[in-house]
């Protein structure tokens, strides 16, 4: 098991990026301090540097999951793929919620 922080700045909406390389996600890791109700978007790129939204399969609407503060949200193992960077993002991408404080949330691989 290993671990990645993926970093929302103060001022920002968007976080750093980490590679998932050969990884399966398992779980992320809220920080205690993010405001209640505020989704979480997820942004994908083959190379790291042109980063696109995670849409829902059967629909046409962006993936976002709700995100209760300091709570373990476990990953289904086939939501990301392997050999791609992620990014988290504060709401929506048509509506991003920029954070009054960093915010740090932890990605657990196996």
């Amino acid at each position: 098991m290993a671990t990645a922080a993926l970093t929302i700045p103060a001022g920002q909406s968007v976080s750093n990026a980490t590679s998932l390389a050969s990884s399966e996600v398992t779980a992320l890791i809220a920080p205690p301090g993010w405001t209640q109700g505020i989704r979480l978007a997820f942004l994908l790129s083959p190379d790291n540097t042109s980063f696109y939204p995670m849409s829902e399969l059967d629909s046409d609407l962006i993936f976002t999951i709700p995100v209760v503060p300091g709570s373990w949200m476990p990953v289904a193992s086939t939501l990301f793929p392997k050999n791609v960077w992620l990014k988290i993002q504060a709401g929506d991408p048509s509506a991003p919620v920029t954070q009054t404080s960093n915010q740090v949330f932890t990605l657990v691989t196996v």
